[in-house]
């Protein structure tokens, strides 16, 4: 090697050196370990919340026959929360066998403190790595899900009050309010929301997706506090937007759900079949939506309508494991016709569905067992009767007994 060749390295090798200090405000230092930051220790954090997020919606079952939860998340009420990772934790080697059981949110948070403690460059008070604070969101969106509620409340309120003009300041506000809602200060949570929503969206216009998850997170805090004319306002705002395809035909399909419930059909039919013909929106609510229909049209020449749409619906290959939902929704259009044998027919396939879940077979069972009663075909009714109680899940006996309590507290 020539000495021009020595020289070379020698000075390269002394850059590197250099731009590796966190205490030295330098273009090379700040873009060097903002570099770092993004495509080395951040980039393997968020791939690893890409796969929690995964497992959190394979994990997550949902029952078409309750309203559904604005934000499919099964937390377990029972669990205790585990070790918050402290910054400059996970470098020990002995630490190989604790983290070897740690779930992917957990090796994300371990990221994102990895990242914080290597690569800060908190020089005079200023955050110098323009990486720093998507690694503090990427933390307190981690500790959210493994339901460390207060340690990601702190994560968020670090972003806030060190990087107020972040470009992920608004979406780290909903972070926070969504978190505050879990930990049952929604109240907090609504007038955080109100500020952003109402103050600043009119000084600088907000995201799309940053508009949408706020009402979405308003819904969720209004649901709570039983303020149900609230709710369907943000659901149906966070509908108009429609960015995150999961969450807005999610949205889409609670809205009609409420009203529904309330029985205002007209608005629920609107509702579901919007929903039903938007193809960006995720086909298991749009079927669902097509069942929705359904329940929600009368006896009338409107329901031939619809029950056609169901046949056509049943006839799809496509359409195997929602036939459960679809056979039993077309015989109860058929009772409405006084077509009994056609209804009989079709809540015996919905039995016989592949797919199927306790709660279908509950109510087909007692259906057919209605129909046999009807006429007068007792001992057939009493076999029906009997199967219901053999399907009945602990969960549908209390919400039917709530609900005849509810019912004689009005009476």
């Amino acid at each position: 090697m020539n000495k021009l060749s020595k020289f070379l390295v020698f000075n390269l090798i002394l850059a590197t050196i250099y731009s590796c200090s966190v205490k030295k405000d330098a273009f090379l230092n700040r873009n060097f370990h903002a570099l770092t930051t993004k495509y080395n220790i951040l980039f393997n954090g968020e791939q690893a919340y890409l796969k929690g997020l995964e497992d959190v919606e394979s994990k997550h079952k949902d029952n078409f026959w309750k309203r559904l939860e604005i934000e499919p998340i099964t937390f377990d009420e029972n669990q205790i929360s585990a070790p918050v990772l402290q910054l400059g934790s996970g470098f020990d080697e002995n630490e190989e066998e604790e983290v070897e059981v740690l779930t992917m949110f957990d090796r994300a948070e371990e990221k994102a403190v990895k990242a914080i403690q290597k690569h800060s460059m908190n020089i005079n008070g200023y955050e110098k790595n323009r990486q720093i604070d998507d690694a503090y969101l990427l933390l307190g969106k981690s500790r959210y899900y493994t339901q460390r509620f207060i340690p990601a409340i702190e994560a968020f309120n670090y972003i806030i009050a060190n990087y107020p003009n972040a470009s992920l300041i608004n979406e780290t506000k909903v972070w926070r309010a969504k978190t505050n809602i879990r930990l049952d200060n929604e109240k907090l949570a609504i007038e955080s929301l109100k500020f952003l929503l109402e103050v600043e969206e009119n000084e600088a216009e907000l995201p799309d997706g940053v508009r949408e998850q706020a009402h979405t997170a308003m819904a969720m805090a209004y649901q709570k506090t039983d303020t149900i004319q609230k709710v369907i306002q943000h659901l149906t705002a966070a509908s108009k937007i429609f960015k995150n395809k999961e969450q807005s035909g999610r949205n889409m399909f609670v809205l009609g759900q409420i009203y529904s419930e309330l029985n205002y059909r007209d608005s629920a039919r609107v509702v579901f079949n919007k929903l039903a013909n938007t193809k960006k929106a995720p086909y298991k609510y749009r079927i669902r939506a097509s069942v929705e229909m359904a329940k929600n049209t009368e006896n009338d020449s409107a329901s031939i309508v619809v029950l056609a749409k169901l046949k056509k619906l049943i006839r799809n290959s496509d359409n195997r494991k929602f036939l459960n939902a679809l056979y039993y929704q077309a015989g109860v259009l058929e009772i409405g016709r006084n077509k009994t044998d056609n209804a009989i027919e079709y809540f015996k396939k919905s039995l016989n569905a592949k797919h199927n879940n306790d709660y279908q077979k509950t109510y087909a069972y007692e259906r057919l067992g209605n129909i046999a009663f009807d006429k007068e075909k007792y001992v057939l009714a009493g076999s029906y009767y009997d199967s219901v109680l053999t399907v009945t899940s602990k969960e549908f006996t209390q919400e039917k007994e709530l609900e005849e309590s509810e019912e004689k507290i009005k009476d």
